[in-house]
């Protein structure tokens, strides 16, 4: 899957020093639910219109499949009121939801295009006196929904050498796939790693 992403959210993200925000989005329809936003952060966040209200949220436990997918991870929602699992009891927990992770940066809120989307469903859910916490998927065979894998590489672009995503057109005819490659031939902007993830992590799945 080929994506098309606003190039203010290239720029920020090929950032030495930025501040990625991870944002949720619920979508409980099919359960007559409504939909939930939360962000991973410390203030609740306004972007492209709508509120996220902030969550101590914490991912884990990823696994990929044998053909190098995502298989599923867990998303665990600290010190949730009796409301809120109140409110997963009423709507099954949730199950088969479709939840999106949309990445965004603190200096960006105000561009409503510069966000990348991932999508996943809620397979589980459980409940403690304060936590909640959900199993989500990348793929789901009822509803024939696939998500290829997403590596957040440091300082190792991920695109194939003038392909679509690089957009070089040769000048030169190799590549190492690295940030000062792109800075060479005038392409830093199409680099496709993720510098800002800082120096002590070189690869995040998400």
């Amino acid at each position: 899957m080929s994506r098309t992403l606003a190039a203010t959210f290239t720029d920020e993200k090929n950032q030495l020093q930025n501040r990625p925000i991870r944002l949720y989005i619920v979508e409980g329809g099919s359960l007559g639910a409504e939909i939930l936003r939360y962000a991973e952060y410390g203030e609740d966040v306004s972007f492209g219109g709508q509120t996220y209200y902030r969550a101590p949220i914490k991912c884990e436990n990823v696994t990929e499949n044998s053909t190098g997918e995502i298989d599923q991870f867990m998303v665990n929602f600290g010190n949730v009121d009796r409301s809120f699992i109140h409110y997963l009891e009423l709507h099954d927990g949730l199950r088969s939801s479709k939840v999106t992770v949309r990445t965004v940066f603190a200096d960006l809120l105000s561009e409503a295009d510069a966000f990348s989307d991932d999508i996943f469903y809620v397979v589980a859910a459980s409940t403690t006196s304060q936590n909640a916490s959900f199993l989500l998927k990348s793929k789901l065979d009822l509803l024939h929904v696939e998500l290829p894998l997403r590596r957040f590489y440091r300082d190792t672009c991920q695109w194939k050498f003038a392909g679509i995503e690089c957009g070089y057109i040769p000048g030169l005819t190799t590549c190492g796939h690295t940030i000062q490659d792109c800075v060479i031939r005038n392409n830093r902007t199409r680099f496709g790693g993720f510098p800002g993830t800082g120096s002590a992590i070189w690869k995040v799945y998400v």
